[in-house]
């Protein structure tokens, strides 16, 4: 009977888990963004006496870096360039970013910049005169 008891009692409490939902920040006001690859490159060796091995090996990735008006204050930023959406809006002058994730809660836009592992997508809304070619890089 216990064993009942507690088997019922743990299907009831995995199945009332938090409820995440999507959930998105206040515009960031966008003052400059710049399209980088940035290439890292690692390389190890181990030698004894005459006989050795080195290792290399470089990975590339693009990234966003901009600056973006944060609490009153310019912020530089960085993100992953799979994570940017691109979202055309003729109707605003100054370009924006909003940032996207999913929680039970609402979080902070510097608590999202610290810990980018909530970070779901960012999403830059721009007038089309910065598109195609013209988005970067975007000086305000």
């Amino acid at each position: 009977m216990k064993k009942l008891l507690g088997l019922l009692v743990g299907l009831f409490l995995i199945g009332c888990g938090p409820d995440y939902t999507e959930r998105h920040t206040d515009k960031i006001q966008l003052r400059q963004l710049v399209n980088k690859e940035l290439t890292e490159t690692h390389t190890s060796g181990a030698f004894f006496l005459v006989a050795g091995s080195v290792n290399s090996d470089s990975e590339t990735k693009t990234v966003v870096k901009l600056m973006g008006e944060v609490n009153g204050e310019y912020r530089f930023m960085q993100f992953d360039f799979e994570k940017v959406r691109i979202k055309i809006d003729n109707s605003i002058k100054t370009p924006y970013v909003i940032l996207n994730y999913r929680d039970n809660y609402d979080i902070s836009i510097d608590s999202l910049l610290e810990y980018s592992w909530a970070l779901k997508s960012v999403t830059i809304v721009c007038p089309e005169q910065y598109l195609p070619e013209k988005l970067l890089p975007i000086q305000i």
